[in-house]
């Protein structure tokens, strides 16, 4: 019993929140997908990742050694899902981006931090911040075939990453209005991302269990796999 009381303490708050969005899209409620996801990339996300770093002080070693952990689990990710699309003759500029950069911040975030605290928490946002600015960066160059700098110069989870990972490996004190101010912000990223996870499931069809449905088998096995190979 205490064991399931100790799963469901995990578990249970991105199940909830991810259905308390489910709902809210079925009772007709009004959700605007496109600014959640702008609110969440270019605030949130980032007010997360700084405070997360700066509170929990890892080292360089440790940061460098979960960005090592990260690329191998991407180039795992595009190596057996370029082989797999070349197998089933799907395109690889469409489906291999997804497959390479699976969406993991909604799920695996609050997992690691209800799982393993706020240590925890802050190692898994160094494989979360890597995933998330290839998603921005190299994702869409592979879907278009050319990489724009620009595109890396636009996304301020660089900067955040940049600057905590500095803060934190050199052990600068920050101002604690800051410190508060980063923290507020970055509070409301899992919820808003759970709640439009929640949202695009009740959006979902499933009329067949054709491609579409193979490959995001495929990419959510690609993403479990890798939030295990990195918690191992």
């Amino acid at each position: 019993m205490e064991m399931i009381s100790g799963l469901a303490a995990v578990v249970a708050p991105v199940f909830l929140l991810s259905a308390a969005g489910y709902i809210w899209e079925k009772r007709g409620y009004s959700f605007d997908q496109m600014l959640v996801t702008d609110l969440v990339s270019l605030i949130a996300a980032p007010c997360l990742v700084f405070s997360t770093f700066t509170s929990a002080r890892i080292s360089f070693a440790e940061t460098g050694l979960m960005v090592e952990a990260t690329l191998a689990c991407l180039g795992l990710f595009a190596l057996v899902a370029g082989l797999g699309l070349w197998l089933t003759g799907l395109s690889l500029r469409v489906y291999l981006p997804s497959l390479i950069f699976p969406n993991i911040g909604n799920l695996g975030l609050p997992v690691c931090k209800f799982a393993f605290g706020d240590r925890g928490l802050a190692l898994a946002m160094v494989y979360f911040a890597v995933t998330s600015i290839g998603q921005f960066t190299l994702g869409p160059a592979i879907a278009s075939g050319r990489f724009e700098p620009g595109a890396m110069a636009r996304t301020p989870l660089i900067y955040a990453v940049a600057v905590a990972v500095a803060l934190s490996g050199f052990d600068v004190a920050i101002p604690r209005w800051i410190a508060n101010t980063a923290e507020l912000a970055g509070g409301m990223a899992v919820p808003l991302m759970l709640m439009a996870l929640g949202v695009a499931l009740a959006k979902i069809k499933a009329t067949s269990l054709g491609r579409s449905t193979t490959m995001a088998l495929v990419r959510l096995g690609l993403g479990t796999a890798g939030g295990w190979a990195v918690a191992a």
